[in-house]
């Protein structure tokens, strides 16, 4: 089973290093997914954020509720970097509620946001604060109207889930 999984991950990193004539095609249909393994300190990738979510002036929204911490302010790492790179218009979002993240005034930010980044803890406070509110379905509707849904570590984990679900398995 274990040397199953090894070839599996081996052959499919192989297949996304060296391009093929496979037309299949696993993904959002539209907008961009920016998905980044952890320890996030790459400026291009940054930029590559940034520019996804339409440039400096984009409403980016940063969801750091993997962490863990008690409570979170404007001045959680992630949007400081984004802010330090020129982004304008960055706001942070967090609950561990599901009954807040079920309210029309916690999910406001999300509904003109042109990016999200869900940063790095655990993935099971997302689930546990977002699965089946409000906005879980604002921030697939920013991925729907186009934008850029991002994430490393936790953040990284629970959208390649989420994708799985909705686009291989079929919910969504």
């Amino acid at each position: 089973m274990r040397l199953t999984t090894i070839l599996s991950v081996l052959f499919t990193t192989t297949g996304l290093a060296y391009p093929s004539t496979n037309t299949t095609y696993v993904g959002p249909t539209k907008g961009h997914l920016v998905i980044i393994g952890g320890n996030l300190q790459n400026e291009v990738i940054w930029n590559r954020i940034i520019t996804l979510a339409g440039g400096p002036s984009a409403p980016i929204v940063v969801i750091p509720t993997a962490g863990g911490e008690p409570s979170y302010d404007a001045d959680f790492p992630a949007a400081v970097t984004l802010r330090q790179l020129g982004a304008t218009n960055v706001t942070v979002l967090h609950t561990y509620d599901p009954d807040v993240a079920d309210t029309d005034a916690f999910v406001e930010p999300l509904l003109s946001a042109k990016g999200i980044f869900f940063g790095g803890g655990r993935q099971w406070r997302l689930v546990d604060a977002y699965a089946g509110t409000k906005a879980e379905k604002a921030f697939q509707a920013v991925l729907d109207r186009g934008g850029v849904v991002s994430g490393s570590s936790a953040g990284a984990s629970i959208i390649g889930a989420c994708e799985m679900v909705h686009t291989v398995i079929g919910f969504g």
